[in-house]
């Protein structure tokens, strides 16, 4: 919740180092913010749980309220599955 995108991308992305299932939510909320940045990195951290699986991240995204942040982890869906098949 800091003022600052910067601290909070930071934030998304140390809980995609060393978060588990209960910080989903907040990488979700997160995943929603102003900053473009932020949510990338939140939606990143969302898909490098232990606990997520690919379908468990889709169901995020279809019942996420905000637009921004379906269309965030929609992209980072399509990359991680990409990568896949790289």
């Amino acid at each position: 919740n800091d003022p600052r995108w910067q601290v909070r991308l930071q934030a998304a992305a140390c809980l995609g180092r060393i978060g588990d299932a209960e910080d989903e939510a907040r990488l979700a909320e997160a995943a929603a913010d102003a900053q473009w940045w932020t949510r990338y990195r939140a939606a990143q951290a969302l898909a490098s749980l232990p606990s997520m699986n690919s379908e468990r991240l889709k169901e995020i995204a279809e019942r996420h309220p905000s637009t921004e942040a379906r269309e965030i982890i929609g992209q980072v869906i399509a990359e991680t599955e990409l990568a896949k098949n790289l």
